[in-house]
Formats: C-alpha cells, sequence, structure tokens
C-alpha cells in the first residue's frame, strides 16, 4: 500500500512551531531574568485596569498620562510605607536588634534546658542542622530576590506602563490566543483576574491583621518588646506549615524551660494557638470572600512551589499559578463535556465559579 502523503499545510504549521518554539527558547535563556517583574506587571495590570478604563472613560488624561498617574500613585504608596519602616526601625536599631537576640537567647537556652532535663542533646544530634539548612534552602531564594528588588520594581513599572496603554490589544490578542469560545475566554480572564487580585490582598491583609493581634496579645501578656515581636509573628504567616508558631512556640518554650514561668508559658501558647489562630482562619474566610475563594490548602501548597520557583514573589504568585492549573484541568474537562452533552453549553459560567 502506498503511504498517503502528509499535507503541505500541517509540514508549514509544524514547521512554524518548531521555528516560534526555538526563537522563545532563544529569547527566554536571555530575558529569564524578567519572569518575576513580568508576573508583578501582570499582578498590577489586572489590579488597575478596572480603574484605568474608568479613568480613559471619564477623563480626556489619555492612555499615558492615566498609566502614569497610576504608576506615580503606586510608587508614593510604596514610598510611604518604606519611610515608615525606616523611620520606626532607624531610632530603635537596638531595640530590633534586643529583639532578634531575645528569640536567638530563647532558642539557644530552650536547647540547653532540655539536654539537661531530659538528656537529649539536639546539638550533637544534627537536628538542630537539618532543620536550619531546610530553613536556610528555604530562605535563599528569598534573600537572593530580595537583593534585586530595585531592577524588579524598575522593569514592572516599565512593563506595567506599556501593559496599560495597550490593554485593548493585549485582550484583544488573549482572546485569540486562548482556544476558547468567547464566552468561556471571558469566564477564564474573568477568574485569572479575581485569583490575581485576591492573592495580592488576602496574604498581605491576613498578616497585617495577625501582626495586630500578636502585639497586643504579647503587651498583655507581658512580653519584652511586643511590637517587634508581634510583627515578626506577622511577617512568619506566610511561611508555608510552620506560620506564626516560628514565633510564638520557641518563646513559649523559653519561657517554660529556661523562666519556669508556666502560666505566661501557656499563656503565649494560647495566644498563638487559638486567638491568632482564629484570626488567621476568620480573616482569611473574609477578605477570601470580598476577593477571591482561596483555600488554606492551596495557598499552604502554592508557597511552597512559588518560593522555590520565584524567591519572595512565590510568596503571591504560588497559589496564584496553583489555582490557575486547577482552573485550567476544570476548563479542559468542561470543554469535552460539552462534546458529550451539548446541553450543558449554558452552564459554563457557573460551571468555573
Amino acid at each position: 500500500m502506498n503511504a498517503k502523503p502528509i499535507p503541505a499545510i500541517y509540514i508549514y504549521q509544524i514547521s512554524l512551531i518548531a521555528l516560534i518554539l526555538f526563537v522563545a527558547i532563544l529569547l527566554w535563556s536571555q530575558l529569564g531574568f524578567l519572569l518575576a517583574p513580568f508576573l508583578w506587571a501582570c499582578a498590577f495590570y489586572a489590579l488597575f485596569l478596572p480603574r484605568f478604563k474608568k479613568l480613559e472613560s471619564k477623563t480626556n488624561w489619555g492612555r499615558s498620562k492615566i498609566a502614569w498617574a497610576l504608576i506615580l500613585l503606586m510608587l508614593v504608596v510604596l514610598i510611604v510605607f518604606l519611610l515608615i519602616g525606616y523611620f520606626f526601625i532607624l531610632p530603635n536599631k537596638e531595640v530590633v536588634m534586643n529583639a532578634f537576640n531575645i528569640l536567638k537567647e530563647s532558642l539557644t537556652q530552650v536547647v540547653e534546658k532540655i539536654n539537661i532535663r531530659y538528656g537529649i542533646d539536639l546539638q550533637s544530634s544534627g537536628l538542630l542542622l537539618k532543620v536550619g539548612e531546610k530553613l536556610g534552602n528555604m530562605a535563599v531564594p528569598l534573600i537572593q530576590n530580595s537583593a534585586n528588588m530595585i531592577s524588579d520594581l524598575f522593569f514592572t513599572l516599565f512593563l506595567l506602563y506599556f501593559m496599560l496603554i495597550n490593554h485593548q490589544k493585549i485582550t484583544t490578542y488573549a482572546k485569540r490566543a486562548i482556544p476558547l469560545n468567547n464566552q468561556m475566554t471571558e469566564s477564564v480572564i474573568t477568574q485569572f483576574s479575581n485569583l490575581v487580585r485576591g492573592n495580592l490582598f488576602t496574604i498581605p491583609l491576613v498578616a497585617i491583621a495577625q501582626g495586630i493581634v500578636a502585639v497586643l496579645g504579647y503587651w498583655i501578656i507581658g512580653i519584652k518588646e511586643p511590637v517587634l515581636l508581634g510583627m515578626l509573628t506577622g511577617l512568619c504567616s506566610v511561611i508555608p506549615i510552620v506560620g506564626t508558631a516560628f514565633v510564638y512556640v520557641p518563646l513559649a518554650l523559653y519561657y517554660f524551660l529556661v523562666k519556669d514561668d508556666v502560666v505566661v508559658a501557656l499563656e503565649i501558647l494560647a495566644l498563638g494557638l487559638f486567638i491568632i489562630g482564629l484570626v488567621d482562619n476568620v480573616a482569611r474566610f473574609f477578605f477570601q470572600k470580598q476577593f477571591a475563594n482561596i483555600g488554606v490548602f492551596d495557598s499552604i501548597i502554592g508557597v511552597i512551589v512559588g518560593v522555590g520557583l520565584f524567591g519572595m514573589s512565590g510568596l503571591i504568585f504560588g497559589p496564584i499559578l496553583l489555582l490557575f492549573f486547577k482552573l485550567l484541568i476544570r476548563v479542559y474537562i468542561h470543554e469535552f463535556d460539552l462534546y458529550k452533552a451539548p446541553e450543558n453549553a449554558n452552564n459554563q459560567q457557573n460551571f468555573l465559579e
């Protein structure tokens, strides 16, 4: 039997796809460092686009001026937060160092007390070394990305500006590139925008809420440097699995084993387990309902994946990536269900929500 020749259109299509992939790999080899700025630009694009469109329809400023106004507003907010942190920390450098020394000494004395009382030498067993290595491996990408923060910010604003002034072209291109019908494409874009806005707001706001409660709790209990330890507790809320326990558990062990103050140790544990934990659940539930439905499991797994992929940016984009992956799976299942049961076509929007 004679083999059927491959149609010329297929050869042309495969050749063109191969050329596109080759050029994409070539570009990625030189522009891979722009991944984090691009992700942040996409996040702020999703955040600012509704306001950009509103200003565009109600003013005669032009796209360029509106884009610059929104970018300058974002920079002003960022500078204000940096100045607040600077003027808070600079006069209290000794207080900041004292807060970290308290945690360091607490851990050291807790290890010594465990060795004396129970005969368990955590230092020689290598357990602390292994824990330190694990934490260090997670901290390395965070520190590396923090060092590149200024350059990342510049490229983020650069990309954001051109994305805003060309938002119609981007929307049109996205709709043409996504291999779905118009209704499903609109649903995917809307869901993705909600995921970005939700994660961009939920994680920082939950951390702030837990930090405020921790400060008040430490102050009521009578812990030294409650403000710094409370802020550190709030920051640690973004650490996968461990979370705020990274601060209050060593602190409770310190008061129990070193200070021999069982009451304060139990108060710290109760504060962390019940009050700060309750604030985490309540605040996360409230903010998720306001912005997007991001579960605790998705947040934890997403942060673990994101930190390894994107460094500090992974705290935000890890959960987004995981949820977008789940969204694509749901779209895939739904699209094939439509082929089997066309009567389900009217349920496209409900399926993705």
